[in-house]
C-alpha cells in the first residue's frame, strides 16, 4: 500500500476498473512511475482473466515492420508464430509508450478495437481477440492527436478509463517507505540481512527531487546497497546525479550550482532538517524518528534556525 493518498486514489481506481474486464484502460506518467506495475495490479486484480497472460509490448524504437509482426505473428512462409495480441487472448495486452505506434500499426490496431478479430501476417483466416488492452504513454496522447501524430479514432477506443500516475517528487511520503522496500528486495535476493537507511541518507532521499521517479530510486538503493559496508546504509553510498532542478531542488544544489561557498555544517543542519520537516509536513514527532534525536531536540533546533513549519 502506498503512503501517499495520491497514490491510494490510483490503486482505488485501478481496482474499481479491475472489476470490469473489458473495460481499456489509458495510463499517463511520467518515465519511472511505475505505469507497467499498475497494469498487472489491474490485471491481477481482474478475476476474469489474471489465470491468463499478461503480454507487454515496446510500441517505441522497433519500427512499422517489426511491430505488426510483434502484434500479428506470422503464418508464413517459414516457422508460424503467435503475435501478442494471440498470446495476450483471454488475458492482458499492455501497450507500453503507445503514442509512438507507427500509422499502420495505428490502423491494424483500430481493425482489432473494431472488429474484435485479428489476422497474422500471411495468414488467409481471422482470429478472435478477447483481451483487456492497458495503454500507457509518458506523452499527453490527446494533445498528440491533436496535432495529427495520433488516430483519433483509435484515441477514443483505448480513452475509456484514464489513470494518472502521479512523479514520486508530487508524493513525497512513498520516497521512504519504497526505498525500504527496495533495499530489502534486494537484501533478500542477495541473502543479506536488510540493514537500516540511516538518518542522513533519508534526509538526502527526502531532499532528491527523482526526476527518474521510482526507477531511480530504485536503481539509487540497489547500488546503495552494493557500496554500503555495515548494518546501516550511509547517505554516502547513494549515488544521487546531481542537475537541472525546478523550484523544488535540492538545498545543496542551489549552493552548490551557483558557485558559492560549501555551506557550513549548521547550513547543513537546517537543510536536513527542513527538508525532513517538509515530508512529515510539520510533525516534530515523526522528523524526530526519522532523524533519530529527541522531541525537545527538534523543537529547539526549529527555533533556532528559525524555521517556518510547513501549513
Amino acid at each position: 500500500a502506498s503512503a501517499s493518498a495520491a497514490m491510494r486514489a490510483v490503486f482505488d481506481l485501478a481496482a474499481r476498473v479491475a472489476e470490469r474486464p473489458a473495460t481499456p484502460v489509458r495510463i499517463e506518467g511520467e518515465v519511472g512511475t511505475g505505469k507497467e506495475v499498475l497494469a498487472r495490479f489491474i490485471h491481477e486484480r481482474t478475476a476474469a482473466r489474471r489465470k491468463a497472460a499478461f503480454v507487454a509490448v515496446a510500441c517505441s524504437g522497433g519500427g512499422e515492420d517489426r511491430l505488426l509482426a510483434e502484434l500479428l505473428g506470422r503464418a508464413g512462409p517459414g516457422p508460424a508464430s503467435a503475435g501478442a495480441l494471440e498470446r495476450a487472448t483471454g488475458g492482458t495486452l499492455y501497450l507500453d509508450e503507445v503514442g509512438d505506434l507507427p500509422p499502420q500499426v495505428q490502423n491494424e490496431l483500430l481493425r482489432v478495437c473494431k472488429t474484435g478479430r485479428f489476422r497474422r501476417l500471411g495468414g488467409v483466416g481471422d482470429q478472435p481477440f478477447d483481451a483487456r488492452m492497458i495503454a500507457a504513454s509518458t506523452t499527453d496522447l490527446g494533445r498528440l492527436v491533436r496535432k495529427g501524430g495520433f488516430r483519433a479514432d483509435l484515441f477514443h477506443r483505448l480513452d475509456v478509463f484514464r489513470l494518472l500516475v502521479p512523479p514520486l517528487r508530487e508524493r513525497r511520503e512513498d520516497i521512504l517507505p519504497l526505498g525500504r522496500f527496495f533495499l530489502a528486495q534486494f537484501a533478500r535476493q542477495w541473502v543479506r540481512p536488510v540493514p537500516a537507511l540511516s538518518a542522513s541518507a533519508e534526509a538526502a532521499l527526502l531532499a532528491h527531487d527523482w526526476p527518474g521517479n521510482v526507477r531511480e530510486l530504485r536503481n539509487v538503493v540497489e547500488g546503495a546497497l552494493i557500496a554500503q559496508q555495515g548494518e546501516t546504509v550511509e547517505a554516502s553510498s547513494l549515488r544521487i546525479e546531481s542537475g537541472p532542478r525546478d523550484a523544488g531542488e535540492s538545498f545543496f544544489a542551489v549552493r552548490l550550482g551557483r558557485g558559492d561557498a560549501l555551506p557550513t555544517l549548521a547550513e547543513v543542519e537546517k537543510g536536513y532538517l527542513e527538508a525532513v520537516l517538509r515530508h512529515a509536513h510539520g510533525n516534530r514527532a515523526e522528523v524526530s524518528r526519522v532523524l533519530g534525536i529527541s522531541y525537545p531536540t527538534v523543537t529547539r533546533k526549529i527555533a533556532e534556525y528559525g524555521i517556518e513549519l510547513p501549513r
